[in-house]
């Protein structure tokens, strides 16, 4: 449950949007002292949010606008286990040629597992307190979550969709050596 809904792409799309916003409304507040950080409360964060988005000079605000307006960036494509099976750079591959060729209009999140240990003590049939790890295996079976998604603006989607249907059997046959797919080599075929 805690994955469905926390790595969702659309709240994973908006965490991306409230993380740009952040930064830029932040940028020259110094919230290294403790004092000045505490007055940055979730109603402080959300009234600069809604003042920005009601402003209307420049890209500055974009990203209030977006989270105000609903117009968060939508999923192109998520990492799967059938184009890892092809290429096992297929997220990276598809996300190079995605910027490539919608630049500014596309956002990626990567998130991979953590390397770690489970540390919690069981006891065997003889009353043996040991840890998990030192008498099975159990870790290793369970699937570490992780997401990998890219993003365009919900403006493009659709030509999104239809040059990544277009073009996804050709980034995956591709490198991430080679020279990634560009406007060019799209339009001339």
């Amino acid at each position: 449950m805690h994955s469905q809904v926390y790595f969702h792409p659309v709240v994973k799309a908006y965490e991306l949007l409230l993380i740009d916003f952040m930064k830029e409304m932040y940028s020259e507040v110094d919230l290294s002292s403790l004092d000045v950080f505490l007055e940055h409360t979730d109603s402080s964060v959300y009234s600069r949010l809604f003042s920005s988005g009601l402003k209307t000079d420049g890209n500055k605000y974009d990203n209030a606008d977006r989270i105000l307006k609903r117009r968060h960036f939508r999923q192109l494509y998520t990492r799967n286990r059938k184009d890892d099976k092809r290429n096992l750079d297929a997220f990276a591959l598809v996300e190079k040629a995605a910027h490539n060729e919608f630049g500014v209009g596309v956002k990626s999140l990567n998130i991979l597992p953590k390397d770690q240990v489970f540390r919690f003590l069981v006891e065997d049939d003889d009353y043996v307190v040991s840890y998990v790890n030192d008498v099975s295996n159990i870790d290793e079976e369970i699937p570490k979550p992780s997401f990998q998604c890219v993003y365009v603006d919900p403006a493009r989607l659709n030509e999104a969709k239809e040059w990544l249907k277009a073009k996804k059997q050709e980034i995956l046959d591709s490198s991430l050596d080679e020279e990634p797919i560009n406007k060019e080599e799209t339009k001339s075929e």
